[in-house]
């Protein structure tokens, strides 16, 4: 369990989560059909946007609660057998690249969802693109409290 952290939303832009720069969160989409690889612009916004000095490793070493979470997406083609492994590996691919840009892999949780959660409906080509995608947050985990019986 988690609840996402210091909030902001950084969802608007052209295809890859441009927005406020102090936000914490972040959605990279317009993967090409059947890939899980970045493409060139996400790795330009995480390396400008994302793993600057400034932003996720100074938090992250600032507060050594907080985790990152990557939920990968994926659109309707192919089906469950398809889409699901695909949105992990997308999840598995931006892990690797925020672990090379210095975040320490032990403190990232990762997860597909493939088409289950879509992110926009499937009416159009674009809208089927946005859900080809991750979505990355801060997050400071929950403790469950056990229930007690009687």
């Amino acid at each position: 369990e988690f609840r996402r952290v210091l909030f902001r939303s950084d969802t608007t832009g052209g295809g890859f989560g441009e927005g406020v720069a102090e936000s914490n969160e972040f959605l990279l989409w317009n993967y090409n059909v059947s890939s899980s690889a970045l493409r060139t612009e996400h790795t330009k916004y995480l390396k400008e946007k994302v793993l600057t000095a400034t932003r996720w490793p100074t938090i992250l070493s600032a507060d050594p609660d907080l985790k990152v979470a990557i939920v990968g997406g994926a659109s309707s083609t192919g089906g469950a057998a398809i889409t699901t492994p695909l949105s992990v590996a997308r999840a598995d691919n931006l892990k690797a690249a925020l672990v090379s840009g210095g975040i320490d892999g032990k403190r990232i949780v990762t997860s597909g969802v493939g088409s289950r959660h879509p992110f926009a409906d499937e009416t159009s080509s674009e809208n089927m693109a946005k859900n080809r995608r991750v979505e990355a947050f801060l997050f400071r985990p929950t403790k469950r409290v056990a229930s007690q019986p009687g």
